[in-house]
Protein backbone atom coordinates (compact mmCIF):
# COMPACT_ATOMS: atom_id res chain seq x y z
CA UNK A 1 0.00 0.00 0.00
CA UNK A 2 0.95 3.49 -0.71
CA UNK A 3 3.75 4.91 -2.93
CA UNK A 4 6.93 2.84 -3.58
CA UNK A 5 9.64 5.24 -2.17
CA UNK A 6 8.13 8.66 -1.92
CA UNK A 7 10.47 9.93 0.24
CA UNK A 8 12.73 9.69 -3.14
CA UNK A 9 10.05 11.99 -4.92
CA UNK A 10 10.63 15.49 -5.65
CA UNK A 11 8.03 18.19 -4.79
CA UNK A 12 7.00 20.29 -7.73
CA UNK A 13 6.81 23.97 -7.06
CA UNK A 14 2.86 23.58 -7.93
CA UNK A 15 2.84 21.18 -5.47
CA UNK A 16 4.74 22.96 -2.64
CA UNK A 17 2.09 25.98 -3.12
CA UNK A 18 -1.38 23.59 -2.76
CA UNK A 19 0.29 22.22 0.25
CA UNK A 20 0.98 25.63 1.77
CA UNK A 21 -2.43 26.75 0.08
CA UNK A 22 -4.18 23.76 0.64
CA UNK A 23 -2.95 22.45 4.05
CA UNK A 24 -1.04 25.09 5.48
CA UNK A 25 2.08 22.86 5.03
CA UNK A 26 5.51 24.76 5.31
CA UNK A 27 8.44 23.61 3.27
CA UNK A 28 10.09 21.83 6.47
CA UNK A 29 6.85 19.77 7.40
CA UNK A 30 6.34 18.15 3.82
CA UNK A 31 8.48 15.21 4.02
CA UNK A 32 5.99 14.41 7.18
CA UNK A 33 3.02 15.28 5.32
CA UNK A 34 4.24 13.17 2.55
CA UNK A 35 5.00 9.66 5.13
CA UNK A 36 1.16 10.56 6.83
CA UNK A 37 -0.32 10.59 3.54
CA UNK A 38 1.81 7.64 2.36
CA UNK A 39 0.21 5.65 5.48
CA UNK A 40 -3.35 4.68 3.60
CA UNK A 41 -2.77 6.13 0.47
CA UNK A 42 -4.06 4.00 -2.30
CA UNK A 43 -3.79 4.54 -6.07
CA UNK A 44 -6.93 5.77 -7.77
CA UNK A 45 -5.79 5.49 -11.16
CA UNK A 46 -3.71 5.90 -14.39
CA UNK A 47 -4.38 8.87 -15.82
CA UNK A 48 -4.08 9.70 -19.74
CA UNK A 49 -1.27 11.95 -19.49
CA UNK A 50 1.00 9.65 -17.81
CA UNK A 51 0.44 10.44 -13.73
CA UNK A 52 -0.89 8.62 -11.62
CA UNK A 53 -3.83 9.61 -9.38
CA UNK A 54 -3.73 8.54 -5.26
CA UNK A 55 -5.68 8.64 -2.47
CA UNK A 56 -5.55 9.11 1.59
CA UNK A 57 -8.48 9.73 2.81
CA UNK A 58 -9.92 12.52 1.42
CA UNK A 59 -6.58 13.98 0.06
CA UNK A 60 -5.91 13.81 -3.45
CA UNK A 61 -2.51 13.04 -5.18
CA UNK A 62 -0.78 13.58 -8.46
CA UNK A 63 2.18 11.95 -9.60
CA UNK A 64 4.82 11.67 -12.33
CA UNK A 65 6.32 8.30 -11.49
CA UNK A 66 8.55 8.15 -14.24
CA UNK A 67 9.98 11.52 -13.05
CA UNK A 68 9.91 10.51 -9.60
CA UNK A 69 8.00 14.18 -8.96
CA UNK A 70 4.86 15.25 -6.94
CA UNK A 71 2.59 17.17 -9.23
CA UNK A 72 -0.03 18.33 -7.36
CA UNK A 73 -2.33 17.58 -3.93
CA UNK A 74 -6.21 18.40 -3.21
CA UNK A 75 -8.86 18.03 -0.88
CA UNK A 76 -11.60 15.63 -1.99
CA UNK A 77 -14.27 17.75 -4.18
CA UNK A 78 -17.28 18.07 -2.55
CA UNK A 79 -20.79 18.96 -4.44
CA UNK A 80 -22.63 22.07 -2.70
CA UNK A 81 -25.75 20.39 -3.60
CA UNK A 82 -26.93 17.61 -2.12
CA UNK A 83 -30.08 15.89 -3.65
CA UNK A 84 -32.38 14.09 -0.53
CA UNK A 85 -33.41 11.59 -3.23
CA UNK A 86 -29.45 10.54 -3.78
CA UNK A 87 -29.43 9.75 0.49
CA UNK A 88 -32.67 8.54 1.78
CA UNK A 89 -34.73 6.23 -0.87
CA UNK A 90 -37.69 6.03 1.09
CA UNK A 91 -40.24 8.72 -0.44
CA UNK A 92 -42.08 9.00 3.42
CA UNK A 93 -38.71 9.97 4.77
CA UNK A 94 -37.70 12.10 1.86
CA UNK A 95 -41.37 14.02 2.36
CA UNK A 96 -40.37 13.80 6.52
CA UNK A 97 -37.00 15.77 5.29
CA UNK A 98 -38.38 18.00 3.14
CA UNK A 99 -41.00 19.12 5.59
CA UNK A 100 -38.37 19.43 8.16
CA UNK A 101 -36.35 21.54 6.12
CA UNK A 102 -38.84 23.74 4.98
CA UNK A 103 -40.17 24.17 8.23
CA UNK A 104 -36.42 25.00 9.53
CA UNK A 105 -36.20 27.76 6.51
CA UNK A 106 -39.57 29.30 7.97
CA UNK A 107 -38.27 29.51 11.78
CA UNK A 108 -34.70 31.05 10.38
CA UNK A 109 -36.85 33.72 9.04
CA UNK A 110 -38.76 34.30 11.89
CA UNK A 111 -36.03 34.53 14.04
CA UNK A 112 -34.25 36.42 11.85
CA UNK A 113 -36.90 39.37 12.00
CA UNK A 114 -37.32 39.04 15.78
CA UNK A 115 -33.00 39.77 16.11
CA UNK A 116 -33.37 41.90 13.84
CA UNK A 117 -36.30 44.40 15.15
CA UNK A 118 -34.45 45.89 18.23
CA UNK A 119 -31.13 46.68 15.98
CA UNK A 120 -33.11 48.35 13.12
CA UNK A 121 -34.85 50.09 15.27
CA UNK A 122 -31.50 51.66 16.91
CA UNK A 123 -30.62 52.31 12.97
CA UNK A 124 -33.68 53.89 12.71
CA UNK A 125 -33.05 56.09 15.57
CA UNK A 126 -29.53 57.13 14.58
CA UNK A 127 -30.83 57.99 11.31
CA UNK A 128 -33.32 60.29 12.74
CA UNK A 129 -30.51 61.68 15.07
CA UNK A 130 -28.33 62.28 12.14
CA UNK A 131 -30.48 63.74 9.98
CA UNK A 132 -31.83 66.17 13.20
CA UNK A 133 -28.22 66.82 14.25
CA UNK A 134 -27.04 70.46 14.01
CA UNK A 135 -23.41 69.62 16.12
CA UNK A 136 -20.95 68.37 13.41
CA UNK A 137 -18.93 67.25 16.13
CA UNK A 138 -21.79 64.95 17.37
CA UNK A 139 -22.80 63.63 13.81
CA UNK A 140 -19.38 61.95 13.12
CA UNK A 141 -19.94 59.77 16.29
CA UNK A 142 -23.68 59.41 15.12
CA UNK A 143 -22.34 58.66 11.90
CA UNK A 144 -19.87 55.72 12.59
CA UNK A 145 -22.51 54.44 15.15
CA UNK A 146 -25.20 53.82 11.94
CA UNK A 147 -22.54 52.87 9.22
CA UNK A 148 -21.08 49.97 12.78
CA UNK A 149 -24.63 49.21 12.74
CA UNK A 150 -25.46 48.34 9.46
CA UNK A 151 -22.54 46.34 9.02
CA UNK A 152 -23.75 44.45 11.49
CA UNK A 153 -26.92 43.46 10.55
CA UNK A 154 -25.48 42.59 6.94
CA UNK A 155 -23.38 40.04 8.43
CA UNK A 156 -26.28 38.17 10.41
CA UNK A 157 -28.03 38.49 7.00
CA UNK A 158 -25.49 36.90 5.43
CA UNK A 159 -25.41 34.31 8.05
CA UNK A 160 -29.41 33.83 7.61
CA UNK A 161 -29.04 33.28 3.90
CA UNK A 162 -26.43 31.03 3.75
CA UNK A 163 -28.58 28.88 5.89
CA UNK A 164 -31.28 29.06 4.01
CA UNK A 165 -29.67 28.48 0.83
CA UNK A 166 -28.34 25.06 2.36
CA UNK A 167 -31.84 24.19 3.55
CA UNK A 168 -32.87 25.00 0.21
CA UNK A 169 -30.58 22.55 -1.30
CA UNK A 170 -32.30 20.07 0.90
CA UNK A 171 -35.74 20.44 -1.08
CA UNK A 172 -34.85 21.61 -4.13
Amino acid sequence: MGIKQIENYQVSDHAQERLTERFMTSKSHVRAWLTNFNMTAQKVKDQNNGTELWRSNDVFMVIDASKKTIVTVYPKPTSDHIVISDIVTDYKAQADLNTLAFKQIQKAQIKFGEDMYVPLMNLDLLAHQLRSSEDMANSSEIYEKLVSGLARVQKQEEKVEAYISDMQKLID
